[in-house]
């Protein structure tokens, strides 16, 4: 007769260590390091005071936004540039006029900004500051915001799958950014700011 037992700590680590080795897991990169200080027992059995370093940890931005392209590709209005070379002035107007878009006598600059519309992404951060197991910690979360001029309508999903599919919740599922131990004072939540630049001037010189 077998009888199920719990996995030992060892086996869960082991597991976590795999699943981050083949990808599984991102465990993202190491940012701001952070001294703190904990209780422990010394080889004598008194309490002591040790001071540990801990880094926080980060999913770069420009890996965020390829993970939610690949995962919402059945979402986006993606065209080509043959596309809208084709389209004709009422069919671009129409788009236009559907996403609250400035119609003009100029075919070629309405393409362009249509083009620009369903081309572009926008994202929403925020931040918060908590205690898990006695440590104050900053949690930053990136979600991509719901767009008609660049994501499908739910209706059009019905339509085009036959699935009642909720789009919005779908594209603005929250996404793990930073998180680190941190105390909530401006000091501390300031030192975050220069990882974060460095994910705006990655952004504005892509490779």
């Amino acid at each position: 007769m077998s009888v199920p037992v719990s996995r030992t700590n060892a086996k869960v680590r082991a597991n976590i260590r795999e699943m981050i080795k083949n990808g599984s897991y991102n465990v993202g990169v190491p940012v701001v390091e952070t001294e703190i200080s904990k209780l422990a027992i010394s080889n004598e059995g008194e309490v002591i005071q040790k001071k540990i370093d801990v880094q926080a940890r980060k999913i770069p931005f420009q890996d965020i936004r390829k993970e939610a392209l690949m995962r919402n590709k059945n979402l986006l209005k993606i065209k080509d540039d043959d596309h809208y070379v084709q389209l004709t002035e009422h069919e671009v107007t129409t788009e236009l006029q559907k996403i609250h878009g400035e119609i003009s006598d100029d075919i070629d600059q309405m393409k362009n900004k249509l083009k620009k519309y369903q081309r572009q992404r926008h994202w929403l951060l925020w931040h918060d500051h908590s205690t898990i197991a006695n440590y104050g910690h900053m949690l930053f979360c990136f979600r991509e915001l719901y767009d008609p001029a660049i994501h499908v309508t739910r209706q059009e999903m019905l339509e085009k799958t036959g699935k009642d599919v909720d789009v919005q919740a779908s594209v603005e599922e929250p996404q793990l950014y930073i998180l680190g131990q941190s105390r909530s004072t401006v000091e501390d939540q300031m030192r975050f700011v220069p990882t974060r630049q460095e994910d705006l001037r990655d952004l504005s010189n892509p490779q």
